[in-house]
């Protein structure tokens, strides 16, 4: 149904210091700038970012919820990344797609355009791994954006969120994008052609059928300690 005013459209949310807070804080987690174990000290984190304790309270608070940082004892530390959780999150992350892909409106052409650009982007070379993860997470949210099941997106949502610290293991280790690319564009193509079958068994390629060969180098990327 078509807006038929400003006033028909929702507000954009506007966020806290605690949400803006954990948003950096989250990035340095998935960049590995916070490291797995590292004592989140909230004297620290003020002076990193500049930020009083209230807000960063907050911050940690809600990082824990979403699963990025845990107690140990009286601390709060950065969690760890294991090759069973990657996996975990890789197999569930792929079925989610498939599910979403099977459950979507019509996808407009505007969509399409849009995922052109950003395979276009994530086909030229570039050393910043942060970048290559943004351009791919967008490629895939863009991907299932006409889903029609919120429950199943905003946990799909997470779950990347999440997996974000595995792909920068993952891109940082092996920058070679070309199978990724490739996959995308048939996947674009399968889409234009509205062949929603073709798109869930190349989804299925992409996360399940080489994750064995993506879990060795997110394996071999892994400090020792966490590889059990």
């Amino acid at each position: 149904m078509p807006l038929k005013s400003m006033a028909d459209m929702a507000p954009i949310k506007k966020l806290t210091l605690g949400e803006e807070a954990a948003s950096q804080i989250r990035r340095l987690i998935i960049n590995a700038k916070l490291p797995a174990g590292t004592k989140m000290v909230e004297r620290d984190i003020c002076a990193l970012l500049d930020i009083s304790r209230t807000p960063i309270r907050d911050a940690l608070k809600l990082l824990e919820q979403q699963g990025f940082i845990r107690p140990m004892g009286k601390s709060l530390v950065v969690c760890d990344l294991t090759i069973d959780e990657a996996e975990q999150f890789y197999r569930l992350i792929g079925n989610l797609e498939q599910f979403l892909m099977s459950n979507m409106d019509p996808v407009e052409p505007t969509t399409l355009t849009k995922l052109r650009q950003l395979n276009e982007a994530l086909s030229k070379p570039n050393n910043d791994i942060e970048q290559t993860i943004n351009l791919d997470s967008d490629f895939h949210l863009t991907l299932v954006s006409h889903h029609r099941n919120q429950k199943a997106f905003d946990v799909y949502q997470q779950m990347r969120l999440l997996a974000a610290r595995y792909d920068f293991l993952f891109f940082n280790a092996n920058p070679n994008l070309s199978p990724s690319v490739d996959e995308h564009q048939q996947l674009i193509e399968q889409l234009t052609n509205a062949d929603v079958s073709g798109c869930q068994q190349t989804l299925h390629n992409h996360w399940i059928e080489t994750l064995p060969a993506f879990l060795e180098v997110i394996k071999a990327a892994l400090p020792t300690i966490e590889r059990d």
